[in-house]
């Protein structure tokens, strides 16, 4: 997760939403259970907010990862921020945390429904148990309002990160940004 965060920081501080930020687009560099590197793949939908043009998807991204603004979205709307992404990467720390989505479903549409209306519960049991930094963090990502949304370097500086520090047994490698697609 700090991976994550530190890479999309650099992102972020280049003006660059990714706006499809979910598990299969995040990778190893390497299969070697040494390598932790994670890289950021597919920048098919990624934006510079400073030079947004015409675009040919205004809202997008993947269902059951996106950020309630993203659906706020109308054609010519322009995105103000990063922090889809940011909530996109709190739905991976509660898959990462608890082994399930926050939106749930049958169905692609019924998770899509769910998404749209924002229809989810931080009170699982399995997250009452996870510890006060953690579910605060994850709470901090999944703000609704995006300028209530906590950023990436904020979130870096959680305490969660803090209490987390060397307890793994290795260093966390410097992030890597593929950014051989980015527009």
């Amino acid at each position: 997760m700090r991976q994550l965060l530190q890479s999309l920081f650099l992102l972020h501080c280049s003006q660059i939403v990714h706006r499809d930020i979910k598990l299969s687009n995040l990778m190893f560099r390497s299969r070697s259970k040494e390598s932790l590197d994670l890289v950021i793949n597919d920048f098919g939908l990624a934006i510079d907010i400073t030079e947004q043009g015409e675009q040919l998807f205004t809202r997008c991204g993947t269902p059951g990862y996106m950020a309630p603004e993203i659906f706020e979205m109308r054609i010519g709307d322009k995105l103000e921020n990063t922090a889809c992404d940011i909530f996109s990467a709190g739905v991976i720390f509660h898959i990462l945390v608890t082994g399930k989505g926050i939106f749930e479903g049958e169905t692609k549409e019924d998770i899509l429904v769910n998404n749209s209306k924002m229809n989810f519960n931080l009170s699982h049991e399995i997250i009452n148990s996870m510890g006060e930094d953690c579910f605060d963090l994850l709470r901090r990502m999944l703000t609704i309002n995006p300028m209530e949304r906590v950023t990436a370097k904020d979130a870096l500086k959680h305490s969660y990160f803090q209490e987390c520090k060397g307890q793994l047994g290795f260093k966390s490698p410097a992030p890597t940004i593929n950014t051989n697609h980015i527009l």
